[in-house]
């Protein structure tokens, strides 16, 4: 995750027209400058008002579980600070692509 953020304010400091396309992130689920994601709650706080936080930050939920307060979905590159810092996010992780074999 670290690569691609550092990867994008590249990208978005030299204010390319180009699409953005990070390398050597492997399977990391990268769609524009979205990035695949998968963000749990730490527990002690309402997961659907994490939620709501997150989809303010742009979070695209594709799945999602109160029960073990996971979500996963679509997250702008930008804001992955921003979502980090939120009171409820535990943790944040990338999404890989599917490989079909």
């Amino acid at each position: 995750m670290q690569g691609v953020y550092q990867q994008y304010l590249q990208y978005a400091s030299t204010n390319e027209s180009e699409s953005f396309k990070p390398t050597g992130v492997g399977l990391v689920e990268v769609n524009g400058t979205s990035v695949g994601v998968q963000i749990n709650g730490n527990g002690m706080s309402d997961f659907n008002t994490l939620l709501s936080q997150l989809q303010g930050e742009g979070f695209q939920v594709t799945s999602s579980n109160a029960t073990d307060q996971s979500a996963q979905g679509m997250l702008p590159i930008a804001q992955l600070p921003d979502a980090a810092q939120l009171s409820g996010t535990l943790s944040i992780t990338a999404m890989y692509a599917p490989m079909f074999g």
